[in-house]
């Protein structure tokens, strides 16, 4: 129900509502999404006068018809996605009741100021062009048009049914029936033409013979208003000025009062399954049993009241109100999911029209108006769609809600409500990416686990890719377990190579001596490992580069030696090895640092042999030293480390 994306339609990229470019493949958002603020329209497009009854959508144009109060109108063609006028068709009269739409051809009626010499359009609904010239009626005309497939039907407001014919709008003759006088209304069934006017009488019309089939189903009370009525399958619902609600059933011509004190009703009843939702001056909707009558359920009050049809979609109702207010209810209970006011002040709105999760309607003060189905509550959307077992789009809806949300802890409850989400549809993957672009990097490698352990036996190559992606962040979190736990689940699953660096010997080094250090590189995965490049550095060896052409196969090993010459008691050499998987679409590594400890070299002192002598030796910098000597006797030998001399460190060596 929401036609704003947060992944990206080519590569599948989390694609965060702040962004209109994908970070991945470069693409940018298609043109016409567009996240709505809390509050705000999709668009709001005026016309040339208040809107006449419901709008109609077909072909991507939202069709409205419209009349001033000066007596001219027309019918102004918008494009749906961006609310652009694409035309408008005007005439100097004013368009009466709704339009109709068929194959591409636009039928309505308009009226003088007066009320007479109305005529009857048949428009081309891509250019607002006639199909044929407008045909003169005879007296006003208040009810739409109506379409089959070889005629158009008009009443007028003295009481004559006409037939034109579709093809080139000329009338048919035998079709002038007189069925009443003064208003009256009209809808098509499958019994024929179904007529009621204002005196309450219900009748049929055979379109087959039209003269004499004329028949009286029913009589409904003379407080009828003509606005009210709806035609369902074989059951004609009505409301009247004293608040009543009457079903006909025009198949066994029985009437049946369903409601009674709902002060007036002006608004055509709707039916959704066994429930008849019903807008009235009460400024409730009404939720009644189709058949008996008993209420089910009645709405909060609405701050004015309701007098146009309510729209049912998809488990909600949509009602206008008189004021400017549009609401959502749950069909369930009729709880208020969300209240939205058009902020134009005081305003009669048309009947709601919902067309792929965006609700569509018009006013008195010559608007038209186009809003999301959640009216801007995004929040309220995810735990409806959550609770009617979407949960996929209640994730994206969380999303939704923490973008516009200013306070930092709902920000991540929505988050997390969205990760619970995308994990409960086994799609962790979603959570995890979106946890990455918030730089929530433990939360993120988290999810790409669990993702992992959702295609392990399903998809390995994937559940491979879900490894390595986590093993990448726990670098980041320089959790090193974690890491080399993912990349080994990581090669396990995709077959992937595995190489290890270790030290083959590590003898002891003197400073400014050269010495050997020796490594060995080993492939433990289960494929080779194509294409190694070395890079070798650390405080001991400028660093170099170097590649490894020959393809390093699955259990083998060579080893590499490196003559070192440490300066200092403390020295490291830094070994990386760069490869590739044998798709060469994931870039792995491996990396030892080698600790040199290296003494320094001592001084050698040779003494030789010496008779009832001293022998002093200081040693300031505590250097090693190795002292050869020979045969000494009565001589005393004193070593002194650092810059005092000790007692102990004297000796008398005898011989």
């Amino acid at each position: 129900m929401s036609s704003f994306s947060i992944f990206c339609a080519d590569c599948h990229t989390y694609l965060p509502p702040s962004h209109v470019v994908c970070p991945v493949c470069a693409k940018p958002r298609p043109a016409n999404e567009r996240l709505t603020a809390p509050g705000e329209t999709l668009w709001q497009t005026p016309v040339g006068g208040p809107v006449n009854g419901i709008p109609l959508i077909a072909g991507g144009l939202l069709l409205a018809g419209w009349g001033t109060r000066h007596g001219a109108g027309g019918v102004s063609a918008i494009d749906i996605t961006n609310g652009q006028e694409r035309w408008v068709f005007k005439s100097n009269q004013s368009i009466e009741g709704a339009i109709s739409i068929d194959s591409g051809q636009v039928f309505c009626v308009s009226n003088g100021i007066i009320g007479g010499g109305a005529q009857l359009h048949c428009l081309d609904m891509w250019s607002g062009n006639y199909f044929w010239p407008p045909q003169t009626l005879p007296g006003g005309v208040w009810c739409p048009p109506l379409v089959d497939d070889v005629r158009i039907y008009t009443a007028t407001d003295n009481g004559v049914i006409l037939a034109f014919n579709r093809l080139d709008g000329k009338p048919i003759p035998d079709w002038h029936i007189q069925v009443g006088k003064g208003r009256i209304w009209a809808a098509l069934s499958r019994h024929g033409v179904v007529i009621v006017n204002k005196d309450g009488q219900v009748q049929i019309l055979n379109i087959l013979r039209p003269k004499n089939s004329l028949r009286q189903i029913a009589i409904l009370p003379n407080t009828i208003t003509l606005h009210s009525l709806s035609l369902v399958d074989d059951n004609l619902y009505a409301g009247t000025d004293d608040g009543e609600v009457y079903r006909v059933d025009l198949a066994r011509c029985k009437v049946r009062r369903l409601a009674e004190k709902l002060v007036r009703v002006t608004a055509a009843p709707t039916i959704e399954g066994k429930v008849l939702f019903v807008g009235a001056f009460t400024r409730h909707v009404h939720a009644l049993d189709w058949e008996s009558g008993r209420e089910i359920w009645k709405s909060e009050a609405f701050e004015h009241s309701i007098s146009s049809a309510v729209w049912t979609a998809g488990g909600l109702i949509f009602a206008c109100a008189n004021g400017g207010e549009v609401s959502a209810l749950e069909t369930e209970k009729g709880q208020v999911g969300w209240r939205f006011n058009t902020k134009g002040g005081v305003q009669l709105l048309s009947a709601p029209l919902v067309h792929e999760g965006v609700i569509y309607f018009g006013s008195d003060q010559g608007q038209v108006y186009a809003i999301p189905w959640h009216g801007g509550d995004y929040a309220w959307a995810a735990q409806w769609l959550e609770k009617h077992s979407q949960p996929e789009q209640a994730a994206e809806h969380s999303i939704f809600a923490a973008h516009f949300n200013h306070s930092a802890d709902e920000r991540n409850q929505a988050y997390h409500q969205a990760a619970r989400l995308w994990e409960q549809t086994g799609k962790p993957e979603s959570a995890a990416q979106m946890w990455e672009e918030l730089a929530q990097y433990a939360e993120a490698a988290k999810a790409y686990c669990s993702a992992a352990e959702h295609q392990r036996g399903r998809n390995n190559l994937k559940s491979a890719e879900y490894y390595f992606r986590a093993a990448r962040l726990y670098w980041r979190l320089e959790d090193s377990a974690a890491e080399e736990n993912s990349m080994k689940k990581a090669c396990e699953l995709g077959k992937w190579p595995k190489l290890r660096i270790v030290e083959k010997n590590a003898p002891a080094l003197e400073q400014h001596k050269p010495g050997l250090r020796t490594i060995r590189v080993h492939n433990a995965g289960f494929s080779e490992a194509p294409k190694l490049a070395f890079t070798i550095g650390g405080s001991l060896k400028e660093q170099l580069k170097f590649e490894v052409h020959t393809p390093l196969e699955k259990d083998k090993y060579f080893d590499l030696s490196f003559e070192l010459v440490p300066t200092k008691p403390h020295s490291y050499l830094e070994i990386e090895v760069a490869y590739q998987d044998k798709s060469g679409q994931h870039d792995l590594q491996v990396c030892l640092v080698s600790e040199i400890d290296a003494v320094q070299a001592p001084h050698i002192i040779h003494i030789g042999d010496a008779v009832k002598s001293k022998v002093k030796i200081i040693n300031p910098d505590n250097q090693p030293v190795e002292f050869y000597m020979g045969d000494m006797v009565c001589t005393e030998l004193e070593l002194q480390f650092g810059e005092t001399s000790n007692a102990n460190d004297k000796r008398e060596v005898k011989h």
